[in-house]
């Protein structure tokens, strides 16, 4: 195998591990380079997936949040008594675990059971390749990890910024992971199982005024959510930088706020109904409408969006939906103003799909 290994120690009962190879094209497929364990007797063996390959790359792109997301899944995760992660051979940090019993994981980040999401500060990372190892114990005492390499380098990502998704091999060459489990296909990004706030996450700290423009592929809706989830969603996040820190007892923590707005169709009236075409602000729960958008499955929809300082400390937010072929509306759908007190003022833009199976397709984001 290439980049990372996978191993088991067994204390109570014996295994056959059967590495598999790794895909030809290592970035074609979300999970790969993972082996095979094969249980012998009654012992149930867990498998620690990381997805999207066993190196990555992070600060190549500036600085846009203070963690880098390693993601993943625990197969078998019942017998799971204890997951964390060791940096570079130190100390274990404790990462929790979807473990519902309706599937929903956590309720938020950790979508299904079985996903976790270790949350890696930055700060923690030196220039050059980072080891990590997810490392499992099952309730026996058996251990079963993953590794991968973390190469963090320095660099930026200036506006005007284009993202042509056909000539990219490795998504994390655009953006970063934040939520989820994503692959390029032929409509673009595309989340590869639905859930809470999936998340890839654009540009970096240094983004103020700028507009994005995204054509966006509705493939299906979910019919059912999770006990925290709301409304289902779909669009982008303005001047988002990261999830704030403590605000779970394990890893991964979860509130987003502050941020700058969101811009997206929300399926307020249920999966079955119309979107509403929706500015949702960032230091409050506060929802406004602007209309209905039926959309059709399987179609393609362009979203424009745009943040602007607007002087005397407030920032202007804008955005306007239309069928993709269809000429780009002369106006906006909606415009609002925030006191950029409470909201950042700088941030990259983080594509979401929430409880949506969805597309990006080609990116542009232009300054203001």
């Amino acid at each position: 195998m290439i980049g990372a290994r996978l191993y088991i120690r067994l204390r109570s009962s014996a295994a056959v591990i059967s590495p598999t190879a790794l895909s030809a094209d290592a970035y074609s497929n979300c999970i790969n380079g993972i082996g095979q364990l094969q249980p012998i007797g009654q012992t149930t063996v867990m498998i620690v997936e990381i997805w999207h390959g066993t190196h990555q790359r992070v600060g190549h792109l500036g600085s846009a949040q203070a963690h880098f997301n390693v993601l993943g899944q625990v197969d078998n995760h019942s017998a799971l008594s204890e997951l964390y992660y060791c940096l570079n051979g130190g100390e274990k940090t404790s990462i929790a675990i979807g473990r519902a019993p309706n599937g929903f994981g956590d309720g938020r980040r950790l979508a299904r059971s079985g996903h976790f999401n270790a949350d890696i500060p930055t700060s923690l990372l030196h220039d050059g390749e980072n080891h990590i190892d997810i490392v499992a114990i099952d309730h026996d005492g058996n251990e079963c990890a993953s590794s991968a390499i973390i190469e963090k380098s320095t660099g930026s990502t200036p506006l005007p910024c284009h993202i042509e998704w056909n000539a990219i091999h490795n998504p994390q060459d655009a953006g970063q992971f934040v939520d989820g489990c994503w692959e390029i296909s032929s409509a673009g990004l595309r989340t590869q199982h639905t859930g809470y706030k999936r998340l890839f996450l654009i540009g970096c700290d240094a983004w103020g005024d700028y507009q994005i423009t995204v054509p966006i592929t509705i493939h299906a809706v979910d019919p059912l959510l999770g006990p925290h989830s709301g409304d289902n969603g779909l669009g982008v996040i303005m001047r988002f930088d990261g999830h704030v820190e403590d605000s779970a007892p394990e890893q991964p923590s979860w509130s987003y706020r502050p941020f700058g707005a969101v811009a997206w169709l929300c399926w307020k009236d249920g999966p079955d109904m119309p979107p509403q075409k929706q500015f949702y602000r960032a230091d409050s729960n506060e929802r406004k409408n602007f209309g209905e958008f039926p959309i059709i499955e399987g179609k393609t929809y362009v979203l424009r969006a745009a943040c602007v300082d607007a002087g005397n400390g407030v920032s202007t937010y804008r955005c306007a939906v239309w069928e993709a072929g269809e000429y780009a509306p002369d106006s906006w759908d909606w415009q609002v103003r925030l006191p950029d007190g409470r909201t950042p003022s700088r941030g990259g833009v983080a594509l979401v799909a929430h409880h949506v199976n969805a597309s990006f397709g080609d990116v542009k984001v232009h300054p203001l």
